[in-house]
């Protein structure tokens, strides 16, 4: 027994330089690691696609009033502003909250503000784009408020005059 481990000590028909042992070694660990970074970027962007599916949805209601044996309940309406027109609104306000850059996806500019040192002429188109925007939906923001007050004094309306038929009856 002791004569085989000696002559398997000496064997050298199947032994491993340990170049080739570091470079296989090498190859491996650089092979997982771009892997990796390839799945991480892919993960990344398919939540980035979730986070702006989200949203994106609408959630917009309007529920009428309701009556029956003489009672009833007031209706509601909601309607969400466009998207894009509430992420300006959104990065603007957290823009002035925190006096630094926000958060925007690639393909949209930051809402420039007069902080900034010397802006450049290129920056007054934007400048002015994003001022119409804060303009657009300030006065969309009032359209919308008298929209629902008309509703409401429409719903009071007709609530009175169903009130008032119940008590003639």
């Amino acid at each position: 027994m002791m004569h085989l481990l000696k002559q398997l000590w000496r064997d050298e028909a199947g032994y491993v330089l340990s170049a080739e042992a570091v470079t296989v070694g090498a190859v491996g660990v650089l092979g997982a690691t771009v892997g990796l970074s390839a799945v991480s970027e892919s993960v990344n962007k398919e939540l980035t696609e979730t986070a702006y599916a989200i949203r994106s949805l609408d959630q917009s209601y309007c529920v009428p009033a309701q009556k029956g044996c003489g009672a009833w309940t007031a209706g509601s309406c909601y309607t969400q502003p466009d998207v894009e027109q509430a992420r300006a609104d959104l990065s603007q306000y957290i823009q002035n909250l925190q006096g630094g850059p926000n958060d925007l996806p690639p393909g949209e500019e930051a809402s420039p503000t007069g902080d900034e040192p010397e802006a450049s002429r290129d920056d007054r188109p934007n400048r002015e784009r994003m001022k119409d925007r804060a303009r657009h939906s300030r006065e969309e923001e009032r359209r919308m408020r008298q929209r629902k007050r008309e509703q409401r004094k429409l719903l009071k309306q007709k609530q009175e005059s169903s009130l008032d038929e119940a008590d003639t009856i």
